[in-house]
């Protein structure tokens, strides 16, 4: 699946709370990227790590980044020709969700900010 042009005001962010478990829970219009996202979750559920994504994200856009991908083995993003390529082994098997570059950087971002407001304030949940 190729999305291009991200419509960030269809974006929905929430945090999922099960007992002492708490979770990111990114909506878009596109399953599959939610789906994908989903696996990647152990990657941006602290500010540092999206602090760290972002970065190699970017180095990775220069191609300064080691074996040219973010991840390993389940969860791999790769970059080619404007396009991030995240595969995860959650989404399916035999597809990927390929994004803009600026999309996926913009999506970073928001989840960050969206995770700084949340740490600041009470909410059990919002979405």
């Amino acid at each position: 699946m190729k999305i291009e042009k991200l419509n960030f005001s269809l974006v929905r962010m929430g945090v999922v709370f099960y007992g002492d478990y708490c979770a990111l829970k990114v909506g878009t219009t596109y399953n599959q990227l939610d789906l994908t996202i989903e696996g990647f979750m152990p990657m941006l559920d602290k500010i540092e790590k999206i602090n760290s994504m972002i970065d190699k994200s970017e180095k990775l856009i220069k191609g300064e980044l080691k074996y040219n991908c973010i991840g390993e083995n389940e969860t791999l993003i790769t970059f080619e020709n404007g396009f991030f390529r995240l595969y995860a082994i959650t989404a399916s098997v035999d597809s990927n969700v390929e994004i803009e570059s600026s999309d996926w950087i913009c999506l970073l971002e928001k989840i960050k900010e969206f995770m700084l407001s949340e740490n600041q304030t009470n909410r059990i949940v919002s979405f």
